[in-house]
C-alpha cells in the first residue's frame, strides 16, 4: 500500500542512479527520485500513476522547481516521441526484388532488433520460405 504524504520526512542520503538521476533515501524507508520529491513536496501530495515530473531544458540534474512541470503520462510520451522515418528496402525474396518503402518510428536506424529480411508483402514473404502455393498451382 502506498504510503500517505509527508511533509517533515527528512532526506537520509541522496545519489545518482545509472539512468543519471537523482535518487534520494528518506528516513522512513521512502527511496524517490529527487524530482518528483520536490514536486509532491511543492503540491503537498502523492503524485498520482499517471502524473510525470517533466524537466523543462531535459538536464536530470536540474531539479529546480522553474524547471519542472508536471504532466500527464501521455503527453510526456509524446513529447519524446522519435519521429517516424522512411525507408526504401528491397524484397527479401530473390524472385521478386521489387523496392517499397516502409514506414519506422521506435527504432532509429529502420531496423528491427535481429531483423535481416522485409518482403514487400505476405505472399512474397510465404513464398520465399515455400508456404505459398499460387492458386494457378491448384489441381483443376
Amino acid at each position: 500500500m502506498a504510503k500517505e504524504f509527508n511533509p517533515d520526512v527528512k532526506v537520509k542520503a541522496r545519489y545518482e542512479n545509472s539512468a543519471e538521476y537523482v535518487i534520494l533515501y528518506l528516513e522512513d524507508g521512502t527511496v524517490i527520485a529527487e524530482h518528483r520529491y520536490l514536486m509532491e513536496k511543492s503540491l503537498q501530495r502523492k503524485l498520482q500513476y499517471n502524473e510525470v515530473v517533466h524537466h523543462i531544458d531535459e538536464n536530470k540534474h536540474n531539479n529546480a522547481l522553474e524547471n519542472l512541470e508536471l504532466i500527464l503520462r501521455g503527453t510526456h510520451t509524446k513529447q519524446h516521441a522519435k519521429p517516424a522515418r522512411t525507408v526504401t528496402l528491397t524484397c527479401a525474396n530473390p524472385k521478386c526484388k521489387k523496392t517499397f518503402e516502409k514506414r519506422f518510428r521506435v527504432y532509429s536506424d529502420g531496423l528491427r532488433a535481429g531483423q535481416v529480411d522485409f518482403y514487400c508483402n505476405k505472399s512474397c514473404s510465404s513464398a520465399h520460405f515455400g508456404r505459398y502455393r499460387p492458386k494457378t498451382n491448384l489441381p483443376q
